[in-house]
């Protein structure tokens, strides 16, 4: 703030509330309609972490301390909407924390080009560590025997022209 005051840009005293709406006014026509649920949802996560004080918390007040407790909020389970998927209250795995906090910094970023706020409360905040490896998976023994017989007739039929052919066979 003080920057742009020694600047001589004047920024206007925005609550996250308003910011949050010419957010998604100006983003959802660049946006392919899966894109922009994504980023809706992640909106409406924040919003109700935020609560009713979004309506009066500037943009010149969110912290760095805010964005930690979000991450926080999102990994103790909270932010899961009653009736979605029956997920409620089912912690939100390291990697979609992760993504959200990128889509809210590069939300913030937005702010500081429009010289609403000086900097970007999100940037640089330590990511979770994304532990969530999917299980090693192993073929069962009708797999093997099907890719051993797939294979013999494909040695078998070196000079055909389809491999398609054999395979749809199976």
């Amino acid at each position: 703030q003080l920057a742009f005051d020694r600047a001589g840009v004047s920024t206007p005293n925005l609550t996250l509330e308003e910011f949050l709406v010419k957010y998604e006014e100006t983003t959802k026509p660049k946006l392919r309609s899966r894109s922009w649920k994504r980023y809706r949802a992640i909106i409406d996560h924040f919003r109700a972490f935020i609560g009713p004080r979004c309506a009066q918390l500037e943009l010149e007040q969110l912290r760095r301390e805010l964005f930690e407790q979000y991450l926080t909020w999102r990994r103790a389970g909270h932010g899961a909407f009653p009736g979605k998927n029956g997920n409620d209250g089912i912690p939100a795995k390291a990697k979609t924390v992760n993504t959200e906090l990128d889509m809210l910094a590069s939300m913030l970023n937005k702010a500081v080009q429009w010289r609403y706020i000086a900097q970007n409360p999100a940037k640089s905040i330590a990511r979770l560590k994304e532990d969530d490896r999917k299980a090693f998976r192993f073929f069962s023994t009708e797999e093997i025997e099907l890719l051993r017989t797939v294979a013999d007739l494909l040695e078998e039929r070196a000079d055909s022209r389809s491999i398609a052919g054999i395979v749809n066979r199976f």
